[in-house]
């Protein structure tokens, strides 16, 4: 080609290029959307938080691996200081609202109680008699309260029955009362029947995205015990400025969407939220699943590939029935070899950790842990089977969600400045422990923007999915030292897992950002 021909043939594809340009221009939709720059960027799109586009939008535009930016308002600007925080986790509470848990229900038009026994003897059981038009519901709740006249911390925990063994001496031993919430009475995973129901009529909830998730319902609940704790409940000796929020497992995700969103009609909230092994749903990334050993965003099926191998490292520990299994993983001796053992100061944890639970799978398995509009978003991974097992075939073949515009970093922000405590078990097989970490990295740059760096923390144990006693007082020291304004205890910012290992690199670098003016963690790696 000679020159005359390069630029004729130059100016031929710029006109080209100039068309196109104009035609996909011509072509942007009228809703205030900006299309990307390419289709997987992302964090160039903007949008209207008070017309938030539906799953398709995200969809369309494929996948997005990193992790999205809590400090990226809807319109594109960035948070420039913590005055700016309460506009952005608005719009946050929104967009968990509308796309994962369904809208939180009104409050009542009244909230009144009745101590119906126990009274004087440390066992009280209140009703909570809940009023919407000519509408009434009843909760019936119950408390231990340890002796003296209060008002005391309480540890609020929530399950299926009304868990009166729930290491009550322990908990009363501390000085601290233990509420019982059963969540079933407020709302069914079966059928959504239940306290907010009876109240509030709503229609179909395969219909009604907008309806709440049974999660958003046992949130709704909560509040209506703030309520009556600040008008004299239990025997006016629970402070309603002290209460912490638990719950295992599957009422682990509760405790974690009670936390960020319960409100009492005074606008108290939980003070300490501590969700106990709770993997998808609760603080798990969806974007980061350890125990397959993603690289490079590629994921290969678990069905033939084992967990990670990690040398487990004693820790300090005051909790004296916790020295045993307080720990963290370490890269140990390099390369990794059979040699580091006890002589070492750690062990090889060589446990099987099998599928992880994703929120793609997590959603079929309890649909009413989430909203209807959150099942329209595409797992475009299917197939992978993250969640293998043979024995319960039903949780094959899932892969993972990656169109979301949030992670569960988003709700873990709508706790801050207020306590978090997450904790779980190096032996958990499903709940994705590792992703838990980088959780926590994220949601400490929302923590570090407020100030707020002594009121996270995470403890992992080398323990199976299990609820332990030295559990129970982990929270306990760690509200008691976010209740005094002290910084937490050590072993509540250990390191659980190392951010350099060769395994895990990539997925740390999914934090590509962080606080103003802090070093994003992928830039830390580098």
């Amino acid at each position: 080609m000679n020159i005359y021909q390069f630029i004729k043939n130059s100016f031929y594809h710029a006109r080209i290029s100039a068309l196109i340009l104009l035609f996909v221009i011509f072509l942007q939709p009228a809703t205030g959307l900006t299309e990307p720059s390419k289709q997987s960027d992302h964090d160039k799109v903007t949008f209207d938080i008070n017309n938030l586009p539906d799953p398709a939008f995200w969809n369309k535009l494929g996948h997005e691996h990193q992790l999205p930016n809590p400090f990226r308002f809807a319109d594109g600007h960035m948070v420039k200081s913590a005055k700016e925080w309460p506009s952005r986790r608005e719009e946050i509470s929104k967009i968990i609202q509308f796309y994962e848990y369904g809208m939180l229900p009104p409050l009542p038009d009244s909230v009144t109680f009745e101590t119906i026994s126990g009274a004087g003897t440390g066992n009280p059981v209140i009703k909570i008699i809940m009023k919407v038009g000519d509408k009434t519901a009843i909760l019936n709740v119950g408390a231990k309260l340890p002796e003296g006249k209060g008002p005391f911390p309480a540890l609020i925990n929530c399950s299926f029955g009304d868990n009166t063994d729930f290491f009550d001496k322990l908990i009363n031993d501390n000085g601290w009362a233990r509420i019982s919430y059963n969540v079933n009475m407020v709302a069914s995973e079966m059928d959504h029947s239940g306290v907010v129901e009876n109240l509030f009529s709503y229609k179909d909830y395969k219909t009604d995205l907008d309806a709440p998730s049974v999660l958003m319902a046992y949130a709704w609940g909560v509040g209506r015990i703030i309520d009556v704790i600040e008008s004299g409940a239990f025997e006016n000796k629970i402070d309603a400025q002290k209460l912490a929020m638990t719950g295992f497992s599957r009422w682990g995700k509760a405790a974690m969407v009670i936390g960020a969103f319960a409100k009492s009609k005074k606008g108290t909230q939980i003070a300490v939220t501590a969700p106990g092994s709770a993997g998808s749903g609760g603080p798990a990334i969806e974007r980061f699943l350890s125990s397959t050993g993603a690289e490079d965003d590629y994921i290969a099926s678990i069905k033939d590939l084992p967990g990670k191998e990690l040398y487990l490292k004693k820790i300090e520990d005051n909790n004296p029935s916790a020295k045993e299994y307080a720990v963290k993983a370490v890269l140990g001796m390099e390369p990794f070899n059979e040699k580091y053992d006890e002589t070492h100061n750690g062990w090889t944890n060589k446990a099987d950790w099998g599928g992880i639970q994703t929120l793609a799978q997590a959603r079929n398995e309890v649909p009413a842990w989430f909203c209807e509009r959150f099942r329209q978003f595409t797992d475009l991974h299917h197939g992978l089977n993250l969640d293998y097992a043979e024995d319960q075939p039903d949780r094959t073949p899932h892969g993972y969600l990656c169109t979301i515009p949030f992670d569960q970093h988003f709700l873990a922000s709508l706790v801050a400045p207020r306590a978090l405590f997450i904790y779980d078990g190096f032996k958990t097989y499903r709940n994705n422990v590792e992703s838990q970490y980088l959780n926590y990295l994220a949601v400490s740059e929302v923590y570090s923007l407020l100030d707020a760096d002594n009121s996270v923390g995470i403890k992992l144990y080398n323990i199976p999915h299990m609820s332990y006693d030295y559990e129970v007082q982990d929270i306990i020291d760690f509200g008691n030292a976010y209740f005094a304004k002290k910084a937490p205890l050590a072993k509540f910012k250990e390191p659980p897992f190392p951010i350099n290992d060769p395994r895990s690199r990539m997925d740390y670098k999914r934090l590509d950002w962080a606080a103003p003016g802090r070093t994003p963690l992928a830039d830390q790696i580098k």
